[in-house]
């Protein structure tokens, strides 16, 4: 008994904490008061024993009452008695995949040739295959590739940009004024290719004709010298004394053919027409 009166339990004192002996028997132990009154936070959290550790269950996602169309399909079945689980569908976030192009052009340039397994039969009947493949004859010269510029001078004296048509013309047009000038082709791009090297040329040449009823000025620009190719290359190829793929000089002659076919054909869908073909007059009809 206190001279203050009987004492009452707070009613945030520590429950008891049970505890096991060594002999198995359940025995509590309460902790102990301070004589200076309450304990601050930070010595009752330091008084009392390390609580057993809460395993956080996530919440469920929300779900339809509907079944998705896969959830659908996945519960049909042609026997009658066998049933699947009945699993609610959840919203699911569709998987949005990119699509790369891809070339054709093989990543390696090291290529190893396909040999024929034996040396083929005599039997049977022989058939005749017509293709459009046809003999071509190169000489083994060296080819120098440079880069090229070509815009358009604006009334501003600003240079722009020229179109695919107009670059075309203007080297052409340039080559054919020009003394001394040596054949090359075009790729249509920034590249042009000759088997002379063009040092002569270093300045930027500018020229002006009419297209379309109006008269614009162009200037081209060779740059620089960037590569020398051999195409001796191909036929080494050919003959298998190298699986190295000669990707330029097949571009270089490929190029040449197309320039080829622009200045003399007129390509109308996949058929070519000769630009300097003399065409019969079939008179005039009337059309009712």
């Amino acid at each position: 008994m206190s001279a203050w009166g009987k004492r009452q339990a707070r009613v945030d004192s520590k429950p008891s904490i049970e505890s096991t002996n060594t002999n198995g028997t359940n025995t509590s132990t309460v902790p102990k008061k301070s004589a200076w009154g309450v304990q601050p936070p930070a010595a009752a959290a330091a008084s009392t024993t390390t609580p057993t550790p809460t395993t956080n269950v996530p919440n469920e996602r929300s779900s339809s009452a509907f079944p998705t169309p896969r959830e659908a399909m996945e519960k049909l079945s042609l026997d009658s008695s066998t049933s699947q689980s009945n699993v609610r569908s959840q919203s699911a976030r569709p998987l949005n995949r990119r699509s790369y192009l891809h070339s054709a052009v093989p990543e390696s340039a090291v290529l190893t040739p396909v040999y024929r397994p034996d040396q083929g039969g005599k039997a049977g009947k022989i058939v005749d295959v017509y293709t459009n493949h046809f003999r071509v004859k190169i000489n083994d010269d060296i080819v120098n590739q440079y880069d090229i510029e070509i815009y358009m001078i604006g009334r501003d004296k600003k240079p722009r940009l020229a179109r695919k048509d107009e670059r075309w013309e203007t080297v052409q047009r340039i080559a054919k004024r020009e003394k001394n000038f040596p054949i090359i082709w075009y790729d249509e791009g920034k590249t042009i290719y000759t088997k002379e090297l063009l040092t002569d040329f270093t300045k930027p040449l500018q020229i002006t004709f009419n297209i379309n009823n109006e008269d614009k000025t162009f200037q081209l620009n060779i740059i620089n010298l960037v590569r020398q190719e051999q195409i001796r290359n191909i036929y080494d190829f050919i003959e298998k004394k190298t699986s190295i793929r000669p990707r330029e000089s097949i571009r270089i002659i490929e190029t040449l053919f197309k320039q080829g076919a622009r200045n003399d054909l007129i390509a109308i869908k996949n058929q070519f027409y000769d630009r300097k073909q003399k065409l019969d007059d079939l008179g005039t009809y009337s059309f009712l």
